[in-house]
C-alpha cells in the first residue's frame, strides 16, 4: 500500500501521494512506511554507497550521527554552516541567472483580498526566485551531493535517500502586503512524504529583523490529534506557544553561510525582513519524489 514503483504510472503515483498525504500524519504509519521501504533492494541502506569519503566533505567540523541525534529529538540541527568561499562562489554564479517575481500581488494581510498596488510597490515584491538553471553551479552541486549531507539525510531516513533538488530565493524588505500563508510566513508544517529531510543555508547575514526561519522545538514528533487530522496545516503564534511554551520557539540567527537541518513535519515559519533582503538556499531530500523533483 505505501509503495511506488519505478515504472508507475502518472496516476498511480498521484494515488500513492494522496495515501502518503493522508496516513504520514501518524507515527505508526510512518515508522511501517519506512521498514517496508527499507525491504526493496534500491532503497535499502545496504544498497547506499556515496562516492566521496567523508573526509573530502565541505563540513569539515561536522559530527554525522550528532546532526542526526538532534533532528530525530528536535526536530532540527543547527550550525551547519557553509564556508565563506562556497557563499562567495554561489552568489557569483547566480549573477546572470534569472530571478522571477515571486509574488501573487498585494493583499489585505487580513483578509487575503487582493490590493490595487499603489506606486510605491508597482515595482516591488515580497519574493523573488531563481529559476532551477542555478543548481548547474558546480558548488551547489558539490552541497547537493557532499558526502555528509547525503550520510545525514540516509540515517534519518532509514533508506537511501532521494536529492530532490534546490531552491533559492529572495525574500524583501519594504514589499507589498502579501498573504503570509503563501508566503509560508505563518507557523505551518509540510508533508513531502512519510518522512523528508531539508537542509537551509543563510546566504545573506540574518539578525533580529531580517526574514529569520523560526521552529517549534520537537514539534515534529508531538503533536495534538487535532493537528495531524485538521484539513489546514497552519497555526496561529498563539496557539503553539500555548501548547509548547514560549521556550520550544526557537529563532534561528546567524551571518552569511549559516544553515540548519530540517524535518519538514516541525512546526516553521519565515519571517518577513523589516530592514534588508533576505537570500536563503534551499536543499530537499526524501524517499520518494511523486513527481515533485525541481
Amino acid at each position: 500500500m505505501f509503495l511506488v514503483f519505478p515504472k508507475a504510472s502518472p496516476i498511480a503515483v498521484k494515488v500513492q501521494w494522496g495515501i502518503m498525504y493522508v496516513l504520514c500524519r501518524f507515527q505508526l504509519t510512518c515508522s511501517l512506511a519506512i521498514s517496508l521501504y527499507s525491504l526493496q533492494p534500491s532503497k535499502s541502506l545496504k544498497s547506499f554507497s556515496i562516492k566521496q569519503p567523508q573526509s573530502n566533505s565541505l563540513f569539515v567540523d561536522l559530527d554525522v550521527d550528532t546532526v542526526v541525534q538532534n533532528i530525530r529529538r528536535d526536530g532540527f540541527c543547527a550550525n551547519i554552516s557553509l564556508p565563506v568561499q562556497s557563499v562567495t562562489n554561489i552568489l557569483e554564479s547566480i549573477k546572470d541567472v534569472n530571478c522571477l517575481p515571486d509574488h501573487d500581488g498585494p493583499r489585505n494581510l487580513q483578509t487575503g483580498v487582493s490590493l490595487e498596488a499603489s506606486d510605491r510597490f508597482r515595482t516591488k515584491s515580497s519574493r523573488s526566485r531563481y529559476d532551477n538553471t542555478f543548481q548547474s553551479c558546480p558548488t551547489v552541486q558539490s552541497i547537493l551531493h557532499d558526502p555528509k549531507l547525503l550520510k545525514i539525510a540516509a540515517d534519518y531516513l532509514q533508506v537511501t535517500p532521494i536529492c530532490m533538488g534546490a531552491r533559492l530565493w529572495w525574500s524583501h524588505a519594504d514589499s507589498p502586503p502579501y498573504d503570509l500563508k503563501r508566503a509560508g510566513q505563518v507557523f505551518h508544517y509540510d508533508i513531502d512524504d512519510y518522512i523528508g529531510l531539508r537542509f537551509f543555508f543563510y546566504l545573506t547575514d540574518v539578525d533580529g529583523g531580517d526574514g529569520s526561519h523560526v521552529v517549534v522545538r520537537g514539534s515534529h514528533k508531538y503533536k495534538r490529534f487535532s493537528d495531524r487530522i485538521a484539513t489546514t496545516r497552519f497555526r496561529t503564534d498563539e496557539d503553539l506557544i500555548d501548547f509548547y511554551g514560549s521556550e520550544a520557539i526557537v529563532d534561528l540567527l546567524g551571518p552569511s553561510g549559516f544553515g540548519f537541518a530540517e524535518d519538514p513535519c516541525i512546526f516553521h515559519k519565515g519571517t518577513a525582513p523589516q530592514q534588508t533582503d533576505r537570500l536563503i538556499l534551499l536543499l530537499r531530500y526524501s524517499m520518494n519524489d511523486f513527481g515533485n523533483r525541481n
